[in-house]
């Protein structure tokens, strides 16, 4: 579950960047429409739903280092080329825009020359750049719930003070500059937009790990939070767009209304989600262009990040108009093509899900130091890798460091049987004091006679009754790790109906 969490907050990270944790990009989409953005919300809420959660399968089930493996897996090559370079150019194109929404946003709240607050996220970037995908992953996931709680504040305070009659907001709500030309366009264009801002990095996060499980939750959850707070952020600014239809940093404004110190933790917060989004585009970015020269990452990444920031200083509001309308449709045929793809390989990407999961449970009982691994189980182990649509090698690795377990896990022992099976002696010495433990806890309340009677006359072999452990562990705070484990594998019956499909996903290897 924790896996889960941080990956959904990591997807919220992205995706409310300048335009949405700023309210300029809620303003141009759906508010400038009146009520019937509100409908265009949902609409968009609900496909980038969709979208993601196939992305997050689609990284896990490939282990995708960047984006160009997705696009490559799901549709003919011709295609994907046209779409990677649209990719690229988006990653780019909302990159230098944060720069230029981060210097609006200290200007707004603080008066501070707008080109300081760019230079300062640009230090920023090129410093978090330079560390690993779990850390960026970690740090992205760990700002976000102060936006969502801001955001829930702004909500509720907004809907309990007095406003105006919807057709009084829809007449100020066309007074807000927009690119778009009517809702339902502007919410399949917005779909595309946060396709194409969130799809490189989510790959990289989400091709991290090898529980296809937990990325599929994870695309779930996140698109469940990202589908309520579209919706809470509209109708917040809806209700409010007379006084806020002009300002570049609308959300800002609306909580500053409520109290100022609340509008400078608001200005903090926004300038941190607008990092997250700026880190995920530059580091994605670099990451995909230097995919066959892994070497030259931090010197590729350093100018790009330079030259974006050159970029930044054309206005925050004309780059939202001019430059977002036109990535978003490309970004929703996108959409389209993954939703696709995952309705075609759905079943392949399945069987390898439950694959998995298997997998797992025998990888960590395999290396557990107190429970022993037969040669059944590793035969079964390497049965289900040989099915895997992952190479050998990166497969085991891969499962290796999803597997939760303080134990350190070394590869060379992996087709050594009985390299951490515990001693013959342990596992005797051990079982004999858990049918001590159980004895002392049946012969509770006794008298001595009867107590003695029954030590005399109990049967030894109990002591070698797996059942045994299990009632110890029951009565005793102590009892043995490694039991619970066995018999998760022990009684689970593995055989060849564990693998169904598996020639479906080799073909594919």
């Amino acid at each position: 579950m924790k896996r889960v969490l941080i990956l959904a907050l990591a997807f919220m990270g992205i995706v409310i960047g300048a335009g949405f944790a700023s309210g300029q990009e809620m303003m141009q989409y759906f508010v400038a429409f009146g009520h019937y953005g509100l409908f265009g919300a949902l609409i968009s809420a609900g496909l980038t739903s969709l979208v993601v959660t196939a992305v997050f399968r689609f990284a896990s089930y490939l282990l995708a280092d960047e984006h160009g493996e997705v696009l490559n897996f799901v549709g003919a090559k011709w295609f994907t080329w046209i779409f990677d370079i649209a990719l690229l150019f988006a990653m780019f194109a909302i990159g230098f825009v944060m720069f230029a929404g981060a210097g609006t946003n200290l200007n707004q709240q603080w008066g501070i020359p707008t080109w300081i607050g760019s230079l300062l996220m640009l230090l920023l970037v090129l410093v978090v750049g330079m560390l690993d995908v779990d850390r960026i992953t970690n740090l992205i996931g760990a700002v976000t719930p102060f936006i969502l709680a801001l955001l829930l504040l702004v909500f509720v305070v907004t809907v309990f003070d007095p406003w105006a009659e919807f057709h009084v907001l829809d007449a100020a709500a066309q007074q807000v500059q927009t690119g778009l030309p009517q809702w339902i366009y502007a919410a399949i264009n917005h779909s595309g937009l946060t396709m194409m801002t969130a799809l490189s990095m989510l790959v990289v996060i989400a091709g991290n790990s090898a529980n296809m499980r937990s990325a599929g939750a994870a695309g779930i959850v996140g698109g469940v939070i990202y589908f309520l707070v579209l919706i809470l952020a509209v109708f917040s600014l809806y209700l409010r767009v007379e006084t806020v239809g002009q300002d570049d940093m609308p959300m800002l404004t609306l909580v500053n209304e409520i109290h100022p110190i609340m509008g400078m933790i608001m200005a903090v917060v926004i300038y941190l989600m607008i990092f997250n989004t700026a880190i995920s585009l530059f580091y994605a970015f670099t990451r995909r262009i230097t995919a066959r020269r892994p070497e030259k990452f931090r010197t590729v990444y350093l100018g790009v990040c330079i030259f974006g920031f050159a970029l930044s200083f054309f206005g925050f509001r004309t780059l939202v108009s001019y430059v977002y309308p036109v990535i978003g449709i490309v970004g929703f045929l996108l959409g389209l093509m993954l939703l696709f793809g995952w309705f075609k390989y759905r079943k392949e990407i399945r069987f390898e899900a439950s694959r998995r999961d298997v997998v797992a449970v025998l990888v960590e009982k395999k290396f557990d130091p107190a429970v022993t691994f037969t040669q059944q189980e590793q035969d079964l182990l390497d049965k289900a890798i040989s099915y895997s649509n992952l190479d050998d090698e990166q497969f085991k690795s891969a499962i290796v460091d999803d597997v939760e377990t303080d134990e350190s896990y070394d590869l060379t022992d992996w087709d050594d049987v009985e390299a951490t099976n515990p001693d013959p002696q342990e596992v005797q010495a051990r079982k004999a004091a858990a049918y001590a433990r159980a004895l002392e806890i049946v012969s509770a309340g006794a008298d001595d006679s009867e107590a003695e009677v029954l030590s005399a006359t109990a049967d030894s072999e109990l002591v070698h009754h797996s059942s045994l452990d299990a009632a110890s562990s029951a009565g005793a705070e102590n009892a043995s790790r490694g039991t619970a484990d066995a018999a998760e594998v022990e009684n689970r019956s593995f055989d060849d109906a564990d693998f169904a499909g598996a020639d479906h996903s080799d073909g594919i290897k």
